[in-house]
């Protein structure tokens, strides 16, 4: 079971009340907008199922944000959905869990890229 709170400066927590120990756990978390209060969503719960004892997360994301910004296209920008794919493996979600259908094809190469820089 889990939950949510919103403050009222808008900020959210998420909750989940249920043991995770030595479990697989699949989080799905839309990312459309607004798509940073989803992916906020998505972060914390990765966290939490980490932290509450999970042995394996997969994080199923049917529209993954920013993964249409997988390169730079001007010096000085960041690549985005690099960026995201990123924060979700150091949170513990497992490279397997965040294969996505962007837009261009390229989050697969962005995926393996931060797969490899984490090592």
């Amino acid at each position: 079971m889990h939950s949510r709170r919103v403050f009222p400066d808008s900020e959210i927590c998420m909750r989940i009340d249920t043991s995770l120990v030595n479990k697989t756990v699949v989080v799905f978390q839309n990312t459309l907008p607004p798509q940073d209060l989803h992916l906020q969503q998505l972060y914390q719960m990765v966290e939490i199922s980490k932290s509450r004892g999970a042995a394996y997360i997969i994080c199923v994301v049917p529209y993954l944000a920013y993964s249409r910004q997988d390169r730079r296209s001007n010096e000085g920008e960041p690549e985005s959905g690099l960026v995201v794919l990123r924060t979700l493996a150091m949170l513990g979600a497992n490279d397997r869990g965040t294969r996505h259908d962007c837009w261009t094809g390229q989050c697969e190469a962005a995926r393996t890229r931060a797969s490899a820089r984490r090592r």
